[in-house]
C-alpha cells in the first residue's frame, strides 16, 4: 500500500528544478518592489521606465497568471 503524499503546496520545493527557479524569480521581483516602494520615483528617467515596466507584454502576461483558479 503506497504512503499518502501531501498536497504539492506542502511538498518540499527543489530551488533548482524549473518550478523552484520560477519561484525563485518570482520572489525576486517581489524584493524588488519592496526596495523601490519607498524610493523616490519623480525622477523623468524613473518615471519613463515605470511607464516601461506598466507597458511591458511579459509583465502583462505574468499579473493574469497570479489568478487563482
Amino acid at each position: 500500500m503506497a504512503t499518502p503524499q501531501p498536497p504539492v503546496a506542502e511538498q518540499p520545493l527543489d530551488c533548482r528544478s524549473p518550478a523552484g527557479v520560477t519561484v525563485g524569480l518570482i520572489d525576486s521581483i517581489i524584493t524588488a518592489a519592496r526596495v523601490l516602494r519607498d524610493r523616490d520615483l519623480s525622477h523623468p528617467a524613473v518615471r519613463e521606465a515605470l511607464a516601461d515596466l506598466a507597458e511591458d507584454e511579459d509583465v502583462a502576461r505574468l499579473m493574469p497568471a497570479s489568478k487563482k483558479e
